[in-house]
């Protein structure tokens, strides 16, 4: 991946494990890792090791104006139609389409051990090694997630979240410490927290305010 090769010639911004911050070229990089270490392109990678034991049979991923079949149209914040395009290298980062339930598929069998280990999941869930800190808000960055916390301290009550955008669709998935999982979808904005005010409403909902 062009995109990983570049971010191997970058500076460090800090040293490894002294902070965090997210990194769509990290992830490029991760997904660089994963082809070289299974022999395999990325996207036949995640169908066979994700999307196959949540039972997900319907997804695509972006590229160049390629049509993905049953796909939302997507609209730019004037209204207009967004043409299918990703930047180079960008599915390990973000890009993948499907269903909302299937989303939630994929939740429920990352929580029941079909995708990662139980132990892999703890690890992933785990908070910050020190000299790294929670927020002042009590949440921290997981291994792939962009919120984790544990309300009341339980270990196994846990909320663990992740967004997603690009332009014309907004995305969120969550895991409530009581084990609810749901994802919701948009298809217009910015890309970048048009999900918000749908995702108060759904979690006002799920609290019963």
């Amino acid at each position: 991946m062009n995109t990983a090769r570049a971010a191997a010639r970058v500076r460090l911004k800090f040293d490894p494990g002294s902070d965090q911050a997210y990194s769509n070229a990290g992830f490029n990089v991760l997904g660089a890792v994963i082809e070289k270490a299974s022999g395999r392109t990325y996207i036949d990678f995640v169908r066979d090791n994700v999307f196959t034991p949540a039972g997900v049979t319907r997804f695509g991923a972006l590229n160049a104006g390629a049509p993905i079949p049953g796909q939302a149209v997507r609209y730019d914040k004037r209204g207009r139609v967004v043409v299918n395009k990703i930047r180079e290298g960008g599915t390990p980062a973000g890009g993948w389409v499907l269903a909302a339930a299937d989303m939630v598929r994929v939740l429920v069998a990352y929580d029941a051990g079909k995708i990662v280990s139980p132990a892999a999941r703890a690890a992933m869930l785990a908070a910050p090694v020190a000299p790294l800190k929670m927020r002042a808000d009590g949440t921290a960055f997981g291994l792939g997630w962009d919120v984790v916390y544990r309300p009341s301290g339980d270990s196994n009550a846990v909320f663990f979240g992740k967004n997603g955008g690009i332009v014309g669709s907004s995305t969120w998935i969550e895991h409530r410490p009581d084990g609810t999982d749901f994802a919701a979808f948009y298809n217009g904005g910015s890309g970048s927290g048009a999900h918000r005010p749908g995702l108060t409403t759904v979690e006002a909902a799920l609290d019963g305010t």
